[in-house]
């Protein structure tokens, strides 16, 4: 990017999930991220969707598809800056933003309409949001010293909102593994809850320690038919909060608050018109 240069784009989205860099890639339009994406690496995709030239199948990765099309984006020129922003600020009365980079540069982009979809962070939007935190996802990560060797995925509690489900993946931790299966628990907790110690990392351990027994995961082997106890140290507690906002435009700015299902189903509306419209041409 050249510095001192006023660049012009039609319009200018501003996100880091799948909302954002789906939108993006459907319209053609260049993306600013200021926050790393928030998608974990076990989220998968509850539905199959159809877009035309890709389709999406139940099971598959979010966070693999949030990559691919961030990569596809920068590669086609749509994202400039990928992660190195460290400020982005608005100027409503000039259509203008200015962003910060990592190595200090500065550069001005002027804007037809600019397309919100995480306001966190971003100075200069002209109209209250009504931003608020509706709870919390937890993940606490473990690594799994033993009862590492198993078959499961995936546990689920759908019963409970603490450690209602739970991720197995394998282990980073030994070289060229195979086999062995580190873990992190998902909870969704109110404010509350979150700082209640009934529902620490400590009683996270041992929910999840107990749904492995129930589900018939042993420790390390200890002799024939023997066992040692299964056994979780705690790697990291990770918060993310659950924010909500309110769908506002007023102008040409607009905050976005549709999730990327709302999004992908424009796109396949879009993708079903388009070829309605060949096939009667």
């Amino acid at each position: 990017m050249l510095r001192g240069h006023l660049y012009h784009w039609k319009e200018l989205v501003i996100g880091e999930n799948l909302n954002a860099i789906i939108y993006a890639n459907q319209h053609s339009t260049k993306i600013l991220a200021l926050h790393e994406p928030t998608i974990l690496p076990f989220d998968k995709f509850c539905t199959s969707y159809d877009l035309g030239l890709k389709s999406i199948n139940e099971g598959d990765s979010k966070y693999e598809l949030v990559r691919e099309l961030t990569f596809k984006a920068a590669i086609d020129g749509q994202h400039p800056f990928a992660d190195n922003l460290v400020s982005i600020k608005i100027t409503p009365e000039e259509n203008q933003v200015k962003v910060v980079t990592k190595n200090s540069s500065v550069v001005h982009i002027e804007y037809e309409k600019l397309r919100i979809f995480n306001p966190e962070g971003i100075q200069g939007i002209p109209f209250e949001i009504n931003e608020r935190t509706d709870n919390y996802k937890v993940i606490d990560w473990f690594d799994v010293r033993s009862g590492a060797g198993h078959k499961f995925d995936f546990l689920e509690d759908p019963e409970n909102s603490f450690v209602n489900k739970i991720y197995f993946y394998l282990s980073e931790r030994i070289d060229g593994n195979v086999r062995y299966k580190d873990l992190a628990s998902e909870s969704i907790l109110t404010k509350q809850e979150l700082h209640s110690p009934d529902y620490s990392d400590t009683v996270a351990r041992l929910k999840t320690t107990s749904m492995m027994k129930e589900a018939g995961i042993n420790g390390q082997s200890n002799g024939v038919r023997q066992f040692l106890p299964i056994r979780l140290e705690l790697y990291h507690r990770e918060v993310i909060p659950n924010k909500a906002f309110d769908f506002v435009e007023e102008g040409n700015i607009i905050v976005d608050n549709r999730t990327e299902e709302n999004v992908l189903n424009e796109w396949i509306s879009s993708c079903r018109n388009s070829a309605s419209s060949r096939a009667t041409a």
